[in-house]
């Protein structure tokens, strides 16, 4: 159908009206019309294996926009969300995750993109990380098998599959040897199991130097860049991360922390749980939705109900803005994709709210941005330059 099809690729250009909206929930949901798109519309629709997958994608995705004001004026997102049956809510979410908005839109907007590429760069399909072993060798993870990768002291490291690796410890045995493992900039995220059963998940350009086994009173990591943790419970033993200059001390719980470099501020979020974060000048304790921020002068603060869908959309596969500044965001695309990010505009101001997969190219990240705002990109091989 020609008109489904209008309507379809409209909505992905941002450039549907509410009657055409709310006209095309009702071909696709009611007359379930999807073998009438096109094969690349078709493609997005069907790409997603299963409806359970689909529906927790798309809470995440609703939380994360109705937090904005003008999308819900500009789309009623809550009505639609209540009223369109199952088929739309497939729907959106096979194509939702290439929807941008511009929270400060330009008056001179274009309504074609420009986005001029001579090297594309593809999101990160391999795994670049190292483990460096407490003897000092280095294991290239994608360039082994999975299995066991080397005996570590009183613990076995084993790769399960390209995505996580697993420490299983015998503190009976044997002294505690601490070894890091590496995730450089353009290399997907490790789920690492520790060897006490606790989950860390590191993202690109981040680091977790760990022991082995953990024996004594405590058990401590360290990062760099950003990591998630899922602790094991275990009162008689405080988990401790460190970050730089601070601690965060907790016995069981989900939290994140955003420790890069370029950044302004160390970010600490909890998920679930307590934790306490402790300076050298200060110290504060957390609940569920609340973010602990550390800034370079050693001043600590505490934001309470934060955003849990942005905090942790690495770790779920998205990128997820809210309101966030283009400066921002091309911090994020440069660890992703590694790229380096040129500015000739030092003047730019547009602020953007949504949702992308991080399994796309950087071209379409850039040309979503690009069609929502008076900003110009270029991509030549690995730098991309903004006007």
């Amino acid at each position: 159908m020609e008109r489904l099809q209008f309507l379809f690729q409209k909505y992905l250009d941002n450039a549907i009206s509410e009657s055409e909206y709310a006209e095309m929930w009702q071909l696709l949901s009611v007359e379930n019309n999807t073998e009438n798109l096109s094969p690349l519309l078709r493609q997005l629709w069907e790409e997603k294996a299963s409806y359970e997958i689909l529906q927790t994608r798309w809470n995440r995705q609703f939380n994360a926009f109705k937090l904005s004001q003008q999308f819900s004026k500009q789309h009623k997102i809550r009505r639609i969300y209540n009223r369109v049956a199952v088929a739309a809510s497939i729907a959106i979410l096979s194509v939702g995750s290439y929807f941008f908005i511009s929270n400060h839109q330009s008056s001179n907007k274009k309504n074609t993109t420009s986005v001029i590429v001579l090297h594309d760069v593809k999101a990160p399909t391999t795994d670049k990380a190292t483990l460096t072993l407490s003897n000092g060798k280095i294991i290239i993870l994608d360039s082994v098998n999975t299995g066991s990768l080397a005996q570590e002291g009183a613990a076995n490291a084993n790769k399960i599959n390209d995505s996580k690796l697993l420490f299983i410890g015998n503190p009976a045995t044997a002294k505690v040897e601490y070894q890091t493992l590496q995730i450089p900039r353009g290399s997907k995220p490790i789920q690492l199991q520790l060897a006490d059963g606790s989950q860390v998940w590191l993202n690109s350009a981040s680091s977790i130097t760990f022991p082995n086994i953990f024996i004594g009173n405590q058990r401590n990591v360290t990062i760099t860049g950003e990591a998630y943790f899922e602790v094991a419970h275990n009162t008689a033993q405080p988990f401790i991360v460190k970050v730089n200059e601070m601690k965060v001390e907790v016995l069981g719980t989900h939290f994140n922390i955003n420790s890069y470099s370029d950044e302004d501020e160390i970010k600490t979020t909890l998920l679930e749980g307590r934790i306490k974060i402790n300076t050298s000048a200060d110290t504060k304790i957390l609940n569920p939705e609340q973010q602990a921020q550390l800034n370079k002068a050693g001043s600590l603060k505490v934001i309470h109900h934060v955003n849990i869908n942005e905090v942790i959309a690495w770790k779920e596969g998205d990128f997820i803005f809210e309101n966030s500044n283009i400066y921002e965001i091309m911090k994020q695309l440069q660890r992703w994709y590694d790229v380096d990010v040129e500015f000739n505009n030092q003047n730019i101001h547009q602020h953007f709210t949504g949702i992308i997969s991080r399994n796309v190219s950087l071209m379409k990240v850039l040309k979503m941005l690009e069609k929502s705002s008076s900003i110009q990109f270029s991509i030549n091989n690995k730098k991309v330059i903004i006007q």
